[in-house]
């Protein structure tokens, strides 16, 4: 086992949970993060929402965190998640997140590169979600 390293930052705007993920993640880091979340949905009351998920700066994860962290689309599920949206730089990202999502007939996925493309998912699928604001939370930025 190793020191927590790597880092995430969450945020909301509207119905749309952002998460940004920096750097590689161990269990330690992963069980926090896992904390954080549940303390987020049980404290929000959404009908439905959906993820934005930015990990343009995210360093991979060791087998442990991400199994993990893959289950955190039943309990998403539980607490309305109905859209997850994935922007990543690298297809080793895409090919991690690919092979860890669960892919759940509820939920519909978005896997992009293009910050522009993720928002356009999602504005129509129903929310109102800016880029410009996106950014200006320190999300999808170069």
């Amino acid at each position: 086992m190793f020191d927590e390293h790597g880092e995430y930052k969450i945020s909301v705007i509207g119905n749309v949970y952002l998460a940004k993920f920096t750097g590689s993640w161990n269990l330690s880091l992963t069980q926090h993060y896992v904390q954080e979340v549940k303390g987020i949905l049980e404290n929000h009351d959404f009908e439905h929402w959906g993820l934005l998920l930015d990990m343009t700066h995210w360093g991979l994860a060791s087998p442990e965190a991400v199994e993990l962290g893959s289950q955190l689309e039943l309990l998403g599920l539980q607490h309305g998640m109905r859209h997850y949206v994935c922007v990543f730089n690298t297809s080793v990202q895409q090919h991690q997140v690919e092979k860890n999502i669960v892919s759940i007939p509820e939920i519909s996925y978005f896997k992009t590169k293009s910050p522009e493309e993720a928002i356009i998912f999602l504005t129509q699928s129903g929310y109102d979600i800016t880029l410009s604001e996106v950014q200006s939370k320190g999300f999808l930025t170069a």
